[in-house]
């Protein structure tokens, strides 16, 4: 199966920050500094919580172009 995030290092992180319901899309932010590693999409309290990294977003043909103009404003 493949994935559009396939080949990027690491597509998908794992954190052990409490999300409610509703907060995919919500930014997880590094511990050293306030800058974005991630995009939470997906939590269960059992087995954690999973975030596509900020690197493989960016990386992404479509996603990167679209992340790029948004930042041109």
């Amino acid at each position: 199966r493949k994935f559009a995030l396939d080949g990027f290092e690491p597509p998908e992180l794992v954190h052990d920050a409490s999300t409610y319901g509703g907060y995919s899309g919500g930014p997880v932010f590094g511990f050293d500094e306030l800058r974005v590693k991630a995009l939470h999409y997906w939590g269960d309290p059992r087995v954690g919580n999973r975030a596509i990294s900020a690197t493989a977003l960016q990386r992404h043909e479509y996603l990167g172009k679209l992340l790029r103009q948004a930042e041109r404003g």
